[in-house]
């Protein structure tokens, strides 16, 4: 598992998570949210199913005064067995 923390000086309108493993072409969201935020883990992202290697994980972000931003992390997911790991990302905006 992994959360991801937000950190960021303006209030979040709207949010998407997605994830991407390196080479493919795909997005799949896994968390969105419209409500006003500030600090907090926006979503979690289940490894326990996904094959290893190298992800992509990306914050598509919108404040109230219409800024967007688009904020891309690489994470590595390995193991056999990945039950009741969680690692935390961390995104400053």
């Amino acid at each position: 598992m992994i959360d991801v923390c937000f950190f960021c000086k303006k209030e979040l309108k709207s949010y998407t998570l997605s994830y991407q493993l390196s080479g493919e072409d795909t997005w799949t969201t896994f968390a969105t949210g419209t409500k006003n935020i500030e600090e907090d883990v926006l979503g979690r992202l289940d490894t326990t199913t996904m094959e290893n290697g190298v992800y992509k994980i990306r914050l598509l972000a919108e404040d109230f005064g219409g800024n967007r931003k688009t904020i891309t992390r690489k994470i590595i997911v390995d193991g056999n067995l990945k039950l009741g790991v969680i690692s935390t990302v961390e995104i400053l905006l």
